[in-house]
């Protein structure tokens, strides 16, 4: 393996937790999704003696004494990490959706969503034709609530309580910082209009990686990416093999947004480019900018008036009808 890419990814939970008040308060589009009150209780309730972080460090604990293995049979590591992961998402990241009409994986999309990202997918996997092709017996399933309870908040949409593992606050920075000191090169790329694992909590994840030039990434600056000869569809900073990019209008699923800016990113990554330009070694590249990319701002787009269904471009009062 030479090249790790990383695509608006949820790294650390004890890292990038602090990240979802502080982007649902003030993002780079200037939507305010989380009250002046509710962004004072989420911090609160993030840094409180016994709260979020402190049931992070709990679980890590437990997970170190009891669990080294990662087997997921010790019961009170299972229940401390779960604990942890439910406390969190309900106490501190909390789902937009309920809070607000805006979906955690792009902020510029109102609940319901017209045009889940994944109808187009499900419909054509499940067409008769093309699973006789794959030769595949079932019908495909964008998630399973069953497994994401498993490994997460044990509760599934029916109610029922299904033993969980916790497994989100029990991942550390650890295998990231494994992977740059062992040379690979590292490539995190986020849309930012995501919030589910938002742009904020992995550049505070690239920033807190700590390996051989752990300085000199953090001292690097922001510069543009190039995309093509007329556009510049992200922002990034660099240093040798670590580079984060802020990936411009663009929700969870940023390639889905920004194809081609997501694809010169990583090219030049493999190929050992520098990510703004692809003209430039990367060895010892420093990329020059601001230190910060929050001074540059976005404008919302408007919500979509058609929404493909089937193949086909309908409205979008036909296709909730």
């Amino acid at each position: 393996m030479d090249t790790l890419g990383l695509t608006n990814a949820c790294v650390d939970l004890l890292v990038s937790t602090a990240s979802y008040p502080a982007y649902a308060h003030n993002n780079t589009y200037d939507l305010q999704l989380f009250s002046d009150s509710r962004y004072e209780e989420a911090s609160y309730n993030l840094n409180k003696p016994g709260g979020c972080l402190d049931l992070i460090r709990t679980c890590r604990s437990l997970g170190q004494q009891s669990d080294s293995g990662w087997s997921a049979a010790n019961d009170t590591v299972n229940g401390a990490c779960t604990l942890a992961t439910q406390y969190c998402f309900a106490n501190v990241d909390s789902d937009l959706d309920t809070l607000s009409n805006r979906s955690n994986f792009d902020i510029a999309t109102t609940i319901p969503d017209p045009c889940p990202f994944y109808a187009p997918a499900v419909t054509f996997l499940n067409q008769p034709w093309v699973q006789r092709a794959l030769g595949v017996p079932l019908n495909f399933t964008i998630v399973s609530n069953v497994v994401a309870a498993l490994f997460g908040p044990p509760v599934n949409p029916a109610g029922n309580t299904i033993p969980g593992t916790g497994d989100a606050s029990r991942r550390s920075i650890a295998e990231l910082e494994y992977a740059l000191q062992h040379d690979l090169k590292v490539a995190m790329v986020f849309g930012d209009r995501d919030y589910r694992c938002n742009w904020l909590g992995g550049e505070a994840t690239a920033l807190a990686a700590q390996w051989s030039h752990s300085q000199q990434f953090q001292q690097s600056g922001y510069a543009r990416v190039r995309s093509n000869e007329t556009y510049s569809g992200a922002t990034v900073k660099q240093y040798d093999r670590l580079s984060f990019s802020r990936v411009f209008d663009a929700g969870h699923s940023v390639s889905a947004y920004q194809p081609e800016t997501v694809y010169r990113i990583f090219m030049r990554s493999m190929f050992d480019r520098d990510i703004a330009t692809g003209t430039q070694s990367r060895e010892g590249h420093t990329s020059s900018g601001p230190l910060r990319s929050d001074g540059i701002r976005n404008v919302l787009p408007p919500a979509p008036s058609t929404c493909m269904v089937e193949g086909r471009y309908q409205d979008v009062a036909v296709a909730l009808s």
